[in-house]
């Protein structure tokens, strides 16, 4: 089940970094604005298989990791280019659930 999630989380993260940049590009991209992209393409997805506040506490989870490990700009880009680590934060924060 875990590991289901954990790549649920990997494709949303995915698929929020592209509308991100895709706002930072049209002259948008401030940090609320960022982390509220990424929290709704990934809990909306997770919410499908856990409930939503556990899909919340997960993708919130995700996101301050990946932002205090890397920065923001370097997490927005991790799914692409190193998703091995972003898997690892995942699992920890999976695992907290």
């Amino acid at each position: 089940m875990k590991k289901i999630l954990v790549v649920f989380a990997l494709l949303c993260l995915a698929t929020a970094c592209g509308k991100s940049n895709d706002s930072e590009a049209a002259g948008g991209g401030g940090s609320d604005q960022i982390r509220d992209t990424f929290m709704e393409s990934c809990v909306a997805p997770l919410s499908k298989e856990i409930s939503t506040g556990k899909a919340r506490t997960m993708c919130a989870c995700m996101y301050d990791k990946g932002k205090a490990k890397w920065g923001l700009g370097d997490f927005m880009n991790k799914a692409t280019e190193q998703p091995e680590e972003v898997q690892k934060i995942a699992m920890e924060c999976a695992a907290k659930l």
